[in-house]
């Protein structure tokens, strides 16, 4: 299983900003998985618990107003925000069977398939609270950068496909969002995870 640390991600940038041929698994702006290669190991993930009867958690992580941000700022401050955000989900989802990837353009998806509920809860709450911290050098409180962290987790069955995951956890971002943003929140599928 791959690991992140807090330099992996800026090391592949540099590396495809270096390179003339860039890793079509990675994002070059975050070094996080694209949306195909965290797809594809999302689906290997499921059909790996369903045979092991096992839990599995994602965590998706959207970043709140930021198109606000960009137009406020532009969008060499908007790659860098996001280089940064990923830097945070790539230093504190680094456990075994932890996989991070770039799904849209502010938004994230992290695997989780070695932690409860319970503990990528924490991780959420971890990850909400250090990009809160950032000085991205805003000009308007308006346009600062929050996150809205959604964790779902369910039992993987061969009756349902992991996109029933991803669905929980996209409808735990529009429940952040009624909320106003900037908090974490969590959708169970079954009562055994």
């Amino acid at each position: 299983m791959q690991r992140f640390t807090d330099k992996r991600p800026r090391r592949r940038v540099m590396d495809a900003i270096a390179s003339t041929s860039v890793d079509e698994d990675f994002d070059p702006v975050t070094g996080l998985a694209t949306r195909a290669k965290f797809h594809a190991r999302a689906e290997t993930e499921w059909n790996r618990r369903c045979k092991n009867h096992g839990p599995m958690t994602l965590m998706l992580i959207t970043i709140d107003r930021f198109d606000a941000y960009r137009s406020a700022q532009g969008d060499t401050a908007a790659n860098d925000c996001l280089s940064k955000i990923a830097g945070i989900i790539a230093k504190t989802c680094r456990r075994r069977g932890d996989f991070a990837g770039r799904l849209r353009d502010h938004n994230f998806a992290v695997l989780l398939s070695e932690t409860a509920p319970k503990g990528a809860l924490a991780l959420a709450e971890k990850i909400r609270s250090e990009v809160k911290a950032l000085d991205l050098g805003e000009v308007a409180s308006e346009s600062s950068i929050r996150v809205s962290v959604s964790v779902a987790s369910t039992l993987a069955r061969s009756n349902r496909f992991v996109d029933s995951l991803l669905k929980m956890a996209d409808d735990g971002l529009g429940e952040a969002a009624d909320k106003g943003g900037d908090c974490v929140v969590c959708v169970r599928g079954d009562k055994e995870s």
